[in-house]
């Protein structure tokens, strides 16, 4: 595969965990708590996108995954 297969797998994948966080925890509540830690991080001069658990878990499940599809 190509780096550039991987790297649109890899945000297939990142993007299929949102999906699952947001089925878990229900589409409102995903987004409050997605958008509350970015507002927070941002706030505290943090980058709150790298920083944000939901990123996190989406990035490293990705990771995680990744060999499986390629």
């Amino acid at each position: 595969a190509t780096k550039n297969h991987r790297e649109f797998l890899m945000t297939v994948l990142h993007e299929l965990k949102h999906a699952e966080q947001a089925s878990r925890l229900g589409r409102y509540d995903f987004e409050r708590q997605y958008f509350k830690y970015m507002d927070t991080l941002d706030e505290a001069g943090q980058d709150g996108y790298m920083k944000n658990p939901f990123e996190i878990e989406a990035e490293s499940w990705a990771e995680s995954e990744i060999n499986k599809w390629l």
